[in-house]
């Protein structure tokens, strides 16, 4: 029987771990690494600015729409984002620190 181990990395929160494939999906061994990445938007829903707040330097946001598709890449501008062009609705902010990424759901109202 062959074996195959696949390394899974979970940006979100840093977790890796080491799977081996036979028949079944086995966790052999998983590593937790958070590294004190907090990110804090606000206000939340949000009109047109977004504030930005983090210990760390933000590298880029993608925001998703409810369907996954991509709405905009930005760099923050001192911590705040201009979310005057984007329509009303749910979306997912994607923020980018030192290789690592964390999720946020944001609403933008009328």
């Amino acid at each position: 029987m062959k074996t195959v181990f696949l390394l899974l990395n979970i940006s979100l929160i840093g977790i890796q771990g080491l799977y081996s494939q036979t028949d079944e999906l086995e966790k052999i061994d998983v590593n937790i690494n958070n590294d004190n990445v907090d990110l804090t938007l606000y206000p939340n829903p949000v009109e047109d600015v977004l504030n930005l707040k983090t210990i760390t330097t933000i590298d880029f946001i993608r925001l998703y729409s409810n369907d996954g598709q991509l709405v905009m890449q930005f760099v923050p501008v001192n911590n705040t984002v201009f979310l005057n062009d984007v329509a009303p609705g749910i979306y997912m902010a994607c923020s980018y620190h030192e290789g690592k990424r964390i999720n946020k759901s944001i609403l933008k109202k009328l």
